[in-house]
C-alpha cells in the first residue's frame, strides 16, 4: 500500500510536468526523499517528463544514474524519455551510449527508444549510426515506425544517398507503413541534388492531398 503523502507528491509533481516546471518537480523530489518518503517509478517518471519537457537533458541522465544507484526497477518508458532528452539536447552520444545499456544490462528497448536514438543521430548528422539503428530495430524483431523511416530518410538526404531514401518511401507501403506529409518532404529534400526527381515527388504528394480533399468532399469515400 502506497503511503498517501507519495501519492499526493507524485500528484504536484505531475503537475509540475505538465506546467513545464521541470525545476519544481526536482524541488519537490528532494522534498520527498528529505521527508524519508520511499518514491515510486511513478515518482521518478514524472521528474523525468518534467526534465525532458525542459529540454534538461545532463539532469535526466543524472536522475537515471541515481535511480540505477539507487537500484530502483527501470521501466522503458523512463530510459526512451531519457534518450529522448538527449535528442532534444544534441548529444547523439549520449543517447546512443543509453541505447546499448538498455540492450545489455536495462529494460529491453523499443521502437520508441530507438527512433529517439536515430533522431539523435540524425540531428547529430551522424547519419550512417542512424541507418545502422534502423536496420538493428529489424533485426531484433521490432517493427519499424513511420517515424523510423522520416528520420531515416532524412539521414539519408545528410549522406547525398537519394538513391537509398528513395528506396526506403518504396520500402514503406510493403513494410504495412503509410507515408506520410513528412515522408515526402523528407524524400524530396533527400532529393534535392535532382531537381527532377525532387519536382516529381512534389507532384506525386500534391496529388495525393489533392485525392484526400476530393475523398473527404464526398459523402462516403475515404471514410
Amino acid at each position: 500500500r502506497l503511503d498517501p503523502s507519495v501519492v499526493s507528491y507524485n500528484a504536484a509533481i505531475s503537475a509540475c510536468e505538465k506546467g513545464h516546471r521541470w525545476w519544481q518537480a526536482l524541488d519537490l523530489l528532494r522534498h520527498v526523499e528529505n521527508s524519508n518518503l520511499l518514491p515510486t517509478i511513478v515518482t521518478y517518471s514524472a521528474v523525468m517528463g518534467a526534465l525532458h519537457k525542459g529540454s534538461q537533458w545532463q539532469r535526466s541522465v543524472a536522475l537515471l544514474d541515481l535511480m540505477r544507484d539507487k537500484q530502483v526497477s527501470l521501466e522503458v518508458v523512463s530510459c526512451s524519455t531519457v534518450i529522448s532528452a538527449c535528442e532534444k539536447g544534441h548529444r547523439w552520444e549520449a543517447a546512443l551510449a543509453l541505447l546499448t545499456w538498455m540492450r545489455c544490462e536495462g529494460p529491453r528497448p523499443n521502437v520508441i527508444s530507438f527512433n529517439a536514438a536515430m533522431s539523435a543521430c540524425e540531428k547529430g548528422r551522424e547519419w550512417t549510426r542512424s541507418i545502422h539503428l534502423l536496420r538493428e530495430l529489424q533485426a531484433l524483431g521490432l517493427a519499424p515506425t513511420v517515424v523510423s523511416y522520416n528520420v531515416a530518410m532524412h539521414a539519408f538526404g545528410q549522406g547525398g544517398r537519394w538513391d537509398l531514401a528513395l528506396s526506403l518511401l518504396a520500402e514503406m507501403p510493403l513494410r504495412k507503413v503509410q507515408p506520410n506529409d513528412s515522408s515526402y518532404f523528407a524524400a524530396i529534400g533527400a532529393c534535392n541534388q535532382v531537381p527532377e526527381l525532387a519536382s516529381a515527388l512534389a507532384r506525386r504528394e500534391a496529388l495525393a492531398q489533392s485525392g484526400k480533399a476530393s475523398a473527404a468532399a464526398v459523402p462516403g469515400v475515404g471514410g
